[in-house]
């Protein structure tokens, strides 16, 4: 609100022109017409703590966590090509990753709309690799259907194996079957 007090102004003159501010908020001023311009500096702004991210990581997903920074009301993430999106949690996960990928990251401290004195952090940025896609085991019905190949294939490769059922000769890596495919 306002307070009784008093505004000093300066004419082109740069001869000083008193005016009085009421509790009210009206203003009293000369009856000459006057200029005014003002200039309004920001007071400086102390940075955020830049969070400290660390990354743990599977073939197809990473979660990203932090230490919560003082005085920050949320966080700024991005990963990859994705949009960045803010968050109030100290942690962020990220699903559908390509295995065997680096990435990179950014997060920042965010500083709350209404507290002046802190500004936004510098950006955390760092990167974390994806790991391999575990190998995958594969299992072939008398009918000839996979169902789900002990070897050298993992679960992100599109496997195609030759069945004759009449003669039942299957080799897999590791693994192959009597006549009868019974072993």
């Amino acid at each position: 609100g306002y307070t009784d007090g008093v505004v000093v102004v300066k004419n082109s003159s740069e001869e000083d022109i008193t005016s009085i501010v009421y509790a009210d908020g009206t203003l009293t001023m000369p009856a000459y017409p006057i200029t005014i311009s003002a200039t309004f500096e920001r007071k400086p702004c102390s940075l955020l703590s830049t969070p400290t991210v660390s990354a743990t990581t599977t073939y197809n997903s990473a979660t990203l966590t932090w230490d919560a920074v003082t005085n920050a009301e949320k966080y700024s993430v991005k990963v990859g090509d994705e949009e960045a999106v803010e968050t109030t949690e100290t942690s962020y996960e990220v699903t559908g990753l390509k295995a065997d990928t680096q990435y990179t990251y950014y997060i920042q401290a965010i500083a709350a709309d209404d507290q002046f004195d802190y500004c936004d952090s510098e950006l955390a940025e760092g990167s974390f690799t994806t790991s391999q896609a575990p190998i995958a085991t594969l299992i072939l019905s008398e009918n000839g259907e996979i169902h789900n190949l002990d070897g050298e294939h993992r679960l992100n490769e599109i496997v195609t194996l030759p069945y004759t059922a009449a003669t039942c000769t299957k080799t897999f890596v590791g693994w192959s079957a009597d006549a009868n495919c019974t072993t």
